[in-house]
């Protein structure tokens, strides 16, 4: 039926870079969240900056 070849494909790039940018939006989103809570340090990168806890 020739549906089934494509099933078992690599993903294409597009949805790759649409993953990218899921999660830089939900990295942003976290940021601006854990900035609102007015800690005396300010979170610019959240995977940097959080690293070591």
């Amino acid at each position: 039926n020739g549906f089934s070849s494509q099933a078992n494909q690599a993903p294409v790039i597009s949805e790759a870079v649409s993953e990218d940018v899921l999660v830089s939006r939900e990295e942003m989103s976290f940021r601006l969240w854990i900035n609102s809570l007015g800690n005396s340090t300010y979170i610019d990168n959240v995977f940097e900056d959080l690293r070591n806890g």
